[in-house]
């Protein structure tokens, strides 16, 4: 699915986002199998950035796909993105993945086998 943030006639903002099996690594070192909704691309027009587009992009596709921002993968995260992340919701701690995918330990709080 893609989520586009248009003005006038220009794309400003691009998300787009897919569910996909990942086996990861959780913090004490177990593996798993997960299907999350994951964010492979996000990105605003460089001059439109720190304007509120990607919040406003981001929050609509978090209220369509019914989730929360620690419940996504995200695909390859620049240092922009994760501060991204870590300012707008608090998100920053992550295990690394061999995948270089990111699943914020936040994920797994709600698992009981965790």
């Amino acid at each position: 699915r893609v989520y586009l943030k248009v003005e006038g006639n220009k794309v400003i903002g691009l998300l787009r986002v897919g569910r996909k099996k990942l086996f990861i690594r959780d913090e004490a070192g177990g593996v798993k199998e997960i299907e999350p909704v994951c964010v492979l691309d996000f990105y605003v027009y460089q001059s439109c950035q720190r304007s509120g587009f990607g919040k406003q992009l981001f929050e609509f596709m978090l209220e369509d796909q019914r989730t929360e921002p620690h419940y996504l993968a995200y695909d390859k995260p620049t240092e922009k993105f994760l501060s991204f992340l870590n300012k707008h919701y608090g998100l920053k701690t992550f295990v690394p993945q061999v995948n270089n995918f990111v699943i914020f330990t936040n994920y797994f709080w709600n698992d009981p086998t965790y």
